[in-house]
């Protein structure tokens, strides 16, 4: 190498987003520049600091965000950062189902193959579930249960989509798995997902969002992606429903549980974590989208609503 490529070596292991500059990703017209967005560059960054400083602060991260918005390229990103500038680590990638984290891993070694060479390092095993470089660091791949992770010594570990595990499998888990992550002062856990109703994954973000784990809470809305504006937002309303912009756009958690009745209906809904003035916003926009009155009951904790259908 030159010294020249030596300093953006050394520059890109301790500034992710120095890395960033040299990353290509596939887009409509082939393989491209990497331009992240705004709050790409923020994850990254908080990522690494978090993990940088695992002995003094809280490290691990849950992120909920849109669909399509480039959630899953960051922590590809992320990954291939770890794997590049750490030796002898390991980096589980776990997906609600196998195909999900191999095709995240098929998209890593894309990156990967991209990069300058002088950035690159040699490749010592590569298989559809397993990745390997000269440096001792690794990456595999599994479906989210508690036996693809079990008796692993797993320095990050990443979850994509994780909400869309099934709950069984989710407890699984987290009483075989999450105790031992947890007492590890190594090793990082990042999930992240677009919301899926009532679930681990949900109860996990709620604990977070308090401040009652060791996961730091992160909400992406819609417009975190330029040209989604108020019109984009308007137009996925009036195509799909205000629930579907809700929850798949504007990651809210919206539960909702119908009771049939002769005479009425109840409908559970819970905003969290929408923010107050949101939380009232969605409740008005709620009512007209029925024909018939729709009547609070009760108010819990200024963010769960039970509302009445009369």
């Amino acid at each position: 190498m030159t010294k020249k490529e030596i300093n953006i070596v050394k520059a890109c292991s301790k500034n992710i987003n120095q890395f960033v500059k040299y990353v290509k990703i596939l887009g409509p017209e082939g393989f491209a520049e990497f331009r992240p967005y705004q709050y790409q560059v923020k994850l990254l960054r908080k990522f690494v600091h978090s993990w940088e400083n695992r002995r003094t602060e809280k490290h691990n991260h849950i992120v909920v965000g849109p669909r399509q918005s480039g959630k899953t390229t960051a922590l590809a990103v992320y990954a291939l950062w770890y794997l590049l500038f750490n030796s002898d680590k390991c980096i589980g990638l776990l997906g609600y189902k196998d195909s999900i984290s191999k095709e995240i891993l098929l998209r890593i070694k894309e990156i990967y193959n991209y990069l300058p060479d002088f950035l690159k390092q040699e490749v010592v095993r590569n298989t559809k579930d397993h990745f390997r470089l000269a440096n001792g660091s690794y990456i595999f791949t599994a479906s989210m249960c508690a036996r693809s992770v079990r008796g692993k010594t797993v320095d990050l570990l990443l979850f994509d989509e994780a909400a869309f595990t099934r709950d069984s499998d989710f407890e699984e888990f987290i009483l075989s798995v999450f105790p031992t992550q947890a007492a590890r002062p190594d090793a990082q856990m990042i999930m992240i997902s677009t919301p899926h109703g009532n679930n681990q994954f949900y109860e996990i973000y709620k604990r977070a969002v308090s401040g009652n784990s060791s996961f730091i809470a992160t909400r992406l809305r819609y417009d975190c992606v330029p040209g989604r504006d108020e019109e984009f937002k308007e137009k996925m309303i009036r195509d799909n429903g205000r629930a579907f912009f809700e929850q798949e756009y504007n990651a809210s958690f919206l539960i909702s549980k119908e009771i049939p009745s002769d005479e009425k209906i109840i409908i559970k809904v819970n905003t969290n974590p929408l923010s107050p003035a949101e939380a009232k916003g969605f409740i008005e926009k709620l009512k007209e989208l029925y024909s018939k009155k729709l009547d609070i009951k009760t108010i819990k904790n200024k963010t769960e609503y039970e509302i009445e259908y009369v």
